[in-house]
């Protein structure tokens, strides 16, 4: 009688640690999938003399893609569109390829009315920032084009002359 007393609490007592476990490790898992995404990149359009297109684009871990766009003449709009996760840190690494990090903080130039272009790529929590209007190297310049086009084609925001009522 005592065997089956003591092996009947062994198997209540591991049967009740088994319940623990087993929901303690989802718990874990769920908050992880649940923390919050931390921002990748950061990439912007100043304001020029004419129509520019003018944003702030802030791409997330998450494939998400943040932006607050300023329309001629009109109130800020905020918009949000989605790349995979894959995509985000593709592009990240391809900035981090580029030597970025080694780059100097300004590429400017003489002229007027160039478009400048702002960008801030995140490495182990830090940011670092290059402003450039020129005189990068040209792969840079490539992957700053090649933001603009991806945030652009996805904003359904027209940067012209306003329209006439």
């Amino acid at each position: 009688m005592k065997q089956f007393r003591t092996g009947f609490v062994m198997f209540t007592l591991l049967f009740t640690l088994l319940i623990i476990g087993k929901n303690s490790n989802i718990n874990a898992q769920s908050s992880r999938k649940h923390s919050p995404a931390k921002t990748l990149i950061v990439f912007e359009k100043k304001p020029c003399f004419g129509f520019c297109p003018v944003y702030r684009a802030e791409f997330m871990t998450d494939g998400n893609v943040l932006v607050t766009a300023q329309p001629a003449a009109k109130p800020k709009v905020k918009s949000t569109f989605r790349i995979s996760r894959k995509e985000a840190q593709e592009l990240w690494k391809r900035g981090e390829q580029l030597g970025f990090f080694k780059l100097k903080a300004n590429y400017e130039t003489l002229k007027t009315d160039f478009p400048v272009r702002e960008i801030t790529l995140y490495k182990n929590n830090k940011p670092k920032k290059v402003t450039y209007t020129e005189g990068g190297p040209q792969e840079f310049n490539t992957y700053l084009t090649d933001l603009a086009q991806l945030v652009e084609k996805n904003l359904d925001v027209n940067f012209g002359p306003p329209e006439e009522e």
